[in-house]
């Protein structure tokens, strides 16, 4: 939450019309945004920068984490969350 926090504030600000979505793909947060924008460039901007943001927290706690790729999927997870996951 944290990033979304930073992040989407500013991105509103400059597209305050467009339809904005949020996802998490091949485990790193995407934010998508459609129509116009004040300043395009600015929007990619901060959308590369929440991007690669999401690959450095835990999406399971909020702690430093990496992006891990040994399960069958991907995802961004602290050391701990992922030891608790590959127990399962």
């Amino acid at each position: 939450w944290p990033i979304i926090d930073k992040y989407l504030p500013q991105i509103v600000e400059l597209a305050p019309d467009c339809n904005i979505n949020m996802k998490e793909k091949f485990g790193l947060l995407r934010i998508q945004c459609y129509g116009q924008m004040i300043d395009a460039e600015k929007v990619r901007a901060l959308q590369e920068e929440a991007y690669i943001a999401s690959s450095t927290v835990c999406e399971e706690c909020g702690a430093p984490g990496r992006l891990h790729t040994e399960f069958y999927w991907r995802q961004t997870l602290c050391d701990r969350c992922a030891a608790k996951l590959h127990k399962k």
